[in-house]
């Protein structure tokens, strides 16, 4: 449809009813900015309103959308272009429509994998852990994680719900390729200490780490906690002699110091290797404080065990 036309005819024939473009918007209860679009050939009216338009103008719906009058030997020629007009118009009109839906859907789409990817980000570049994605494979040590249109791989040393902040590398980027993220870790590994199929995460004490990246260096110590105020929820059984494990290669022990529950210390020789110690001559309930060095720094750490 030719929508100059249209309009051109629409302005003719208002003037000839001696109407303005207020008056005609007010009996079609629209804006005078929307008649004065139709007349321009902007756009075309809304197809409701073809009908009234057409009464008040005084004219068939035949003529508006053809544009001019149609003379009655003409009028089943032109019914028929206005009619393959309209189907025309209506075709393309809903295929724009399809179109700017599209588009839209594909730009929700960019901004909503470019807002994850820049949150996660920031997230892991803070030591945080990463809000949109989730674990997906593990080789090793090495976990695999997936978000919207990016992926992390990282090394940990205990389970990949160890806290980013413990990690010991991260490497972050889309599906096909990842860099390197350079992240500070001045926090002490969490270990675990086992006997057998038990196993108790141990409480941190003091400790002092240096992360060291390229030319930057990172250092943080954490002040003591007196083992009697560190409040133990799992207790470790075990048997005198037996052998109990540090569940880490990066952290070795390098003293063993048993307390009594009031923190008084048991002057007692107790036999460490790097990864392990045995279990002392005693019975009952203990505090057990281990001296860890790694090649960041020392950390002690505690836990409760009880001995049969």
């Amino acid at each position: 449809m030719n929508q100059e036309k249209i309009g051109s005819f629409i302005s003719k024939k208002r003037k000839e009813k001696k109407l303005t473009q207020e008056a005609l918007a007010e009996k079609l209860n629209v804006s005078k900015n929307a008649v004065s679009k139709w007349e321009r050939g902007i756009c075309l009216m809304d197809m409701s309103l073809l009908k009234p338009l057409s009464e008040i103008l005084d004219v068939s719906i035949n003529e508006i959308l053809n544009g001019e009058e149609i003379k009655k030997e003409e009028l089943k020629e032109k019914t028929d272009e206005v009619l393959n007009n309209t189907i025309n118009y209506s075709t393309k009109k809903i295929k724009k429509i399809k179109n700017k839906i599209l588009f839209i859907v594909l730009v929700s789409i960019i901004i909503l994998f470019l807002g994850t990817f820049l949150i996660d980000y920031k997230r892991i570049k803070e030591n945080l852990n990463p809000l949109f994605m989730i674990p997906i494979s593990e080789n090793g040590s090495e976990y695999t994680y997936l978000g919207p249109g990016y992926k992390m791989v990282k090394k940990t040393s205990v389970s990949p719900l160890e806290p980013l902040v413990n990690s010991r590398e991260i490497r972050f980027g889309l599906w096909f390729f990842t860099w390197q993220v350079k992240i500070f870790n001045t926090k002490p590994y969490n270990i675990w200490i086992t006997n057998g199929d038990n196993s108790i995460l141990m409480n941190v004490g003091s400790y002092c780490i240096t992360d060291t990246i390229e030319d930057d260096k990172s250092s943080e110590c954490g002040l003591s906690i007196p083992i009697e105020k560190i409040k133990y929820k799992e207790v470790l059984e075990a048997f005198k002699n037996q052998t109990i494990e540090l569940d880490s290669k990066f952290v070795k022990i390098s003293q063993v110091r048993f307390y009594d529950l009031n923190g008084n210390k048991i002057n007692i020789a107790i036999s460490n290797k790097k990864y392990s110690f045995k279990v002392p001559d005693l019975l009952g309930e203990y505090l057990v404080l281990l001296d860890t060095i790694s090649e960041r720094g020392s950390v002690w750490y505690s836990f409760k065990i009880s001995i049969n």
